[in-house]
């Protein structure tokens, strides 16, 4: 868990705490042509995926092969 004190970073989640709830838990920040999204903390796999989703549909990459998620299988046609 890192407490996070973003400067130019947007946050996109804080901690429910009640001494550490000011701080950022994640955040996107841009630089140059680039965007970092920073995880300071654990999540569940659901969140990290939802994480992921964004960040790859915001970079223009999201095809329909992302759709396909374990343990379904698929041939190569």
């Amino acid at each position: 868990m890192e407490l996070i004190t973003p400067i130019t970073a947007k946050v996109l989640a804080y901690y429910d705490h009640p001494v550490w709830g000011t701080y950022a838990a994640i955040t996107r920040n841009t630089f140059g042509k680039g965007v970092a999204t920073y995880i300071g903390c654990r999540t569940t796999d659901a969140v990290t995926s939802k994480i992921l989703e964004d960040v790859i549909k915001s970079a223009g990459v999201w095809k329909e092969d992302q759709q396909i998620a374990f343990p379904l299988i698929t041939n190569p046609e």
